[in-house]
């Protein structure tokens, strides 16, 4: 039989318990979403553009296939914590020109309208716009913001660490345009040069010449099938 004094310990426990409440589960991090499950349906990407500065996005443009012009922006954070993901959010509202209301359901946070949906799910922000009718009355912002929240949440678990991605200068470079290669596969990617030399892109190839005498490096700036920015 339970005496008074264990009964009330039994007690207070039960109340701390009771205030406590259930544990909060860690937020999930994901190593990135995978481009192509992006794509919106009966659309094709048609150009990635890698961020110029570190708060910038991966800006993906969507056609409708034979159109000449975009119909839908996704631009893409991958950050490394939820938390870090909310604040892109947050600063991506801050550099429009109008406020968005709050919207329900949709990610772990969501602001938008008819036009632009912006949204955090895990350690990813990603929105949506509506640039162009594209097809009689235009894209649904809203259906591609909820196909996207599915793609984060079936994308790879883990740190979204990447490897990095360096362009080895010709040791023979000469004034004549040659072939300058990445040290890996990437979606898109940058190149500055720091020396006398220059960098053309001819479609998903680059090539450098000399401009003049001296040492020539050669920065990589890149993005990968994870949408993960490699600087």
């Amino acid at each position: 039989m339970m005496t008074r004094r264990a009964w009330s310990a039994a007690l207070a426990v039960a109340a701390v318990v009771a205030l406590a409440g259930p544990a909060q589960a860690r937020p999930v991090v994901r190593q990135g979403v995978p481009v192509d499950a992006l794509t919106p349906v009966d659309m094709e990407r048609v150009s990635v553009r890698v961020p110029a500065v570190e708060t910038q996005p991966v800006r993906l443009r969507y056609a409708v296939a034979g159109a000449d012009e975009p119909s839908v922006l996704v631009d893409v954070v991958v950050a490394d914590s939820a938390a870090a993901a909310r604040e892109a959010v947050d600063l991506y509202l801050h550099q429009l020109s109008r406020e968005l209301d709050p919207v329900a359901g949709v990610g772990d946070v969501a602001y938008g309208s008819d036009t632009l949906l912006v949204f955090a799910e895990d350690n990813i922000m990603i929105a949506v716009r509506r640039v162009s009718a594209g097809t009689p009355g235009g894209a649904d912002v809203a259906s591609i913001a909820n196909r996207a929240v599915v793609a984060v949440k079936a994308a790879p678990r883990g740190a979204p660490e990447v490897e990095a991605v360096t362009a080895a200068v010709p040791k023979s470079l000469a004034r004549k345009p040659q072939s300058l290669t990445l040290s890996r596969a990437v979606l898109a990617a940058d190149l500055r040069v720091e020396g006398p030399a220059r960098v053309l892109e001819q479609g998903a190839a680059w090539t450098i010449a000399r401009t003049g005498e001296g040492d020539v490096r050669v920065r990589v700036t890149a993005v990968d099938e994870l949408l993960r920015v490699i600087r």
